[in-house]
């Protein structure tokens, strides 16, 4: 029996929410064209800037690492000191209030979700009415739903229930589940760092684990890229005077209405003002603060970043501001060469009223917002300004910032921008230990729906992804009066209407760009790359004939369109023949490019299992050909018996294909396995006791008379003792015959059938 490997199953809300039926395949050996290719279900579907790209991972032993440094000295909060103070939720409930559709539907709608306490819903109605109003005007088709009590499970089932119902993004207010992580050891001084992770609401797919059930998670494992993007609105524990969780989000959404509307736009340039211990960058990031706004202001010379200059900074009015500095949860230490230190604190900048919008804190903790007047929403909550506060929940920041600031550029929302920095981040399909550090805690405050003022071009689409023949509707929009619009779709096409329908009937992974002419004859241009993921893809089984007791290979072909960083494959192989399954080989075969090729389910009485085949560090890349053989012998049977190898899946087991940027299950075609006796029989007939050397001698005229006459046992191949030719059960004639070409004429003995 092959060895058992103990691997744990997949969280049984992912499980069935795979688990469909299968369109099934003709059983045929030839290819199918891409017209006649079916796939299973589309599972998720992560999009990103740059995908595939000739990128390096960051070198993080380059980067001074961010400190907590609070002026007063103060700690953050233990996981255990705040789930004191929380106290107990009580059970998940929850209620859909309303959908909310725009009253014209173009095919370009985007399914949002409003999830918000349900004890605070009705003293903010006016507020979150006109909010889905605004996102109506944006083509966004909304739902409305109320929640109060539970655990981060039951949160996160609700969401991935939503996803699998179109979901593309969410935003949480109020008191609602807060999933905590924690890490050990990072930056070689923080023992221990407990934090809220909103990673756990975005990944939807992937393995959360609490290896020592003490309420924190502290692994994340298998699909780790985030299927949707989220924003939050948490005020519970702010301490904001006179204000009350009432009053901040109605003007919150006042803000929000009025930027949607154009009545509270900003100059559109950035501040990028970078402390001492990360002044060598500042001109990288300030160029990749660049791909978002033409217009920046860099303040990095190490005399020069202070508390007071940058207090004053905070009036001079920008749209954005990205501040690299130690901090608290609670305030900002900028220091000097001399090892001096100034500070900005929380409640400095609420009296301020800094006149930006939008903030990239890389600054220690800045967003930890379960602690009472932390900065991220202290910069949020401003009266007059504050739409959106980027930061991290722990020590750690943003890194690989153009992941971030590319799309941002393009048009995309902060909430989409941000995931599809995290999506970016994934070096060799998981994030390192360093990304864990660094990166876990990034969380995003305000609305995620928001986009920057002033893009010149983007563009939107019915759909992304889905099997070849694809039609995809595309739609362009700009700020600006167009006159011409050009488009290229990848895959060798072109359109010059503003809207035009594009069919793909070429599998893979498509860049579609779109070009415009305004009428000052400006031109602007956008690229998405890989926008577009077209499949054809193929799991095959081969039709295999075979004797008893020889093990022989069954070949499983696989065509991929896009490089697979995974694949999941179940196998039964139960029916009439007694298969006796022993092992599998990967030679000459494509999965010799993983290194872990394992069983995440076996079972030999059932005649099932399944596999799974990862690692390496280098994708399957796309193509075609044998994937893997899997080693059976026939221990039982009638001639002519067959068995069919089916792969569309059993229990929870399902035929899975990882790739980027789809996980999705292939087309189907299973193969059989038929019983014939003659498959043992190679050259000429003679070996009787199937010997490596195949040339008849002595030990085959014994081993045919001990099946005849004495210990009766089934020869290993009846076709190579059936030397006389006369297609019976071998007998005296067969010995005799042997006999005479071995010691009298010679003759040479006939062909195997």
């Amino acid at each position: 029996m092959p060895k058992q490997f103990s691997k744990s199953k997949r969280q049984p809300l992912f499980n069935l929410c795979i688990i469909g039926l299968f369109l099934m395949l003709p059983y045929i050996a030839a290819s199918l064209s891409a017209e006649e290719i079916k796939g299973g279900k589309i599972i998720s579907y992560n999009p990103s800037f740059s995908v595939f790209e000739n990128r390096q991972p960051l070198n993080y032993d380059n980067i001074n690492a961010l400190r907590w440094v609070d002026p007063q000295g103060r700690q953050p909060l233990s996981y255990e000191e705040w789930r004191n103070q929380a106290g107990s939720p009580g059970p998940f409930q929850m209620e859909l209030i309303r959908k909310s559709a725009p009253l014209k539907n173009n095919g370009f709608l985007v399914k949002f979700c409003i999830i918000i306490n349900t004890n605070l819903y009705p003293l903010v109605t006016t507020a979150i009415d006109q909010y889905i109003l605004d996102l109506n005007n944006e083509e966004y088709d909304v739902e409305l739903i109320t929640a109060s009590g539970g655990t981060p499970e039951d949160l996160r089932e609700l969401l991935t229930n939503k996803y699998y119902e179109g979901m593309k993004g969410c935003v949480l207010i109020g008191n609602l589940p807060i999933a905590w992580y924690e890490i050990y050891n990072c930056f070689d001084y923080y023992e221990n760092e407990q934090f809220p992770c909103d990673l756990f609401y975005m990944d939807l797919d992937g393995s959360f684990r609490d290896s020592d059930n003490d309420g924190l998670y502290d692994e994340h494992t298998g699909d780790v890229f985030p299927e949707i993007w989220m924003g939050r609105l948490a005020f519970s524990p702010l301490a904001h005077g006179a204000d009350t969780e009432q009053s901040l989000l109605m003007r919150y959404f006042d803000k929000n209405h009025r930027y949607r509307m154009g009545q509270l736009a900003l100059n559109k340039r950035a501040l990028v003002y970078i402390d001492d211990d990360w002044a060598d960058f500042a001109g990288w990031w300030d160029d990749n603060v660049g791909l978002t706004y033409d217009i920046r202001t860099l303040v990095s010379d190490p005399w020069t970043t202070w508390a007071d200059d940058y207090e004053t900074h905070l009036l001079n009015n920008y749209e954005f501001i990205e501040v690299c500095v130690h901090s608290s949860s609670y305030s900002h230490s900028f220091k000097n060469p001399s090892e001096q230190w100034s500070s900005t604190t929380a409640i400095e900048v609420k009296n301020i009223g800094p006149i930006a919008h939008f903030y990239n804190l890389f600054a220690c903790s800045n967003s930890r917002f379960i602690e009472t007047n932390n900065m991220g929403a202290c910069y949020l909550y401003n009266i007059d300004n504050g739409l959106a506060t980027v930061g991290s929940t722990k020590t750690g920041s943003m890194l690989d910032f153009e992941y971030f600031y590319s799309p941002l550029g393009l048009g995309k929302t902060i909430g989409e921008s941000l995931r599809d920095w995290f999506i970016d981040l994934v070096w060799d399909y998981a994030y390192s230990f360093d990304q864990k550090c660094w990166h876990y805690g990034m969380t995003l405050q305000g609305d995620p729906t928001l986009t920057i003022s002033g893009w010149d071009v983007k563009f939107i689409s019915s759909n992304n992804f889905g099997w070849a023949p694809l039609t995809v509707a595309f739609a362009g929009k700009s700020e600006h009066n167009v006159v011409q619009w050009r488009w290229s779709f990848g895959d060798g096409d072109t359109a010059l209407a503003p809207a035009p329908s594009h069919i793909y009937n070429e599998p893979g992974t498509h860049n579609v760009s779109l070009q415009i002419l305004t009428d000052s004859g400006h031109l602007y241009s956008v690229m998405e790359n890989n926008y577009i993921t077209v499949l054809a893809d193929t799991l095959t089984g081969t039709d295999q004939e075979a004797t008893t007791g020889v093990t022989f290979e069954y070949v499983i072909n696989l065509t991929n369109n896009i490089p697979l960083y995974r694949l999941q494959i179940p196998l039964e192989y139960g029916g009439p023949l007694n298969l006796k399954y022993e092992g599998h080989s990967i030679v000459d075969c494509r999965a010799g490019i993983f290194s872990s090729i394992d069983y995440i389910n076996y079972d030999g009485n059932n005649k099932h299992f399944c596999l799974n085949m990862e690692g390496g560090g280098t994708p399957l890349p796309a193509g075609t050909g044998p994937l893997i053989k899997i080693k059976f012998k026939i221990q039982g049977g009638e001639p002519g018996q067959y068995n069919i190898l089916e792969m569309d899946g059993y229990d929870t087991f399902e035929p899975i294909n990882y790739g980027y940027p789809l996980i999705y299950q292939p087309a189907l075609v299973s193969g059989m396995i038929t019983y014939n006796p003659a498959m043992c029989c190679s050259g000429t007939t003679g070996n009787v006791d199937c010997s490596t050397e195949e040339t008849p001698d002595i030990a085959d005229i014994t081993r045919l008379i001990d099946f005849l006459y004495i210990s009766n046992n089934a020869l290993c191949c009846e076709a190579e003792a059936d030397v006389d030719v006369s297609g019976g059960t071998p007998d005296i004639s067969d010995i005799t015959r042997l006999i005479d070409y071995l010691y009298l004429s010679h003759d040479p003995l006939a062909e195997c059938p």
